[in-house]
C-alpha cells in the first residue's frame, strides 16, 4: 500500500474577536457621539448664559421696583398729610341719609 504524502499544515491563526479589532464603524460612531456631546454641552452652556442674565435683569427690576415702591408710599403720606384726609382704605364717616321718597309732582297741563 501506498502511503499518501502529507501537506505540511499551516500555523493556526487566532481570529481576533470583533470587540478588540477596532472598525471603521466604531470609529466613526465615537466620534459621532463626541460631536453631539459637545454640541449639547454648547448649547446647555448659551442656555445658562441666558438664565444668569434674566437672572441678573430680574434682581435690578426687583430693586427699582422696591425704590419706586417707597418713593410711591413717600409722596402718598405726604399728600395725606398735605390734605388732611383719610386715605381711601380708612373707615369713612356716616353717609348722608337722604330721603325715601320724593315729593310728588303734578304733571304740567298743556294749554
Amino acid at each position: 500500500m501506498a502511503r499518501a504524502k502529507k501537506t505540511p499544515q499551516r500555523p493556526a491563526v487566532k481570529a481576533a474577536s470583533p470587540a478588540a479589532k477596532p472598525s471603521a464603524s466604531t470609529g466613526g460612531e465615537v466620534e459621532r457621539r463626541w460631536k453631539e456631546y459637545w454640541a449639547r454641552r454648547k448649547r446647555l452652556e448659551e442656555a445658562v448664559d441666558k438664565v444668569r442674565v434674566a437672572s441678573e435683569a430680574l434682581k435690578g427690576a426687583q430693586e427699582d421696583e422696591k425704590a419706586r415702591r417707597a418713593d410711591f408710599n413717600e409722596i402718598k403720606r405726604s399728600l395725606t398729610d398735605l390734605l388732611d384726609v383719610d386715605p381711601a382704605g380708612a373707615p369713612q364717616r356716616e353717609p348722608i341719609q337722604l330721603p325715601r321718597s320724593l315729593p310728588e309732582v303734578a304733571p304740567k297741563q298743556a294749554g
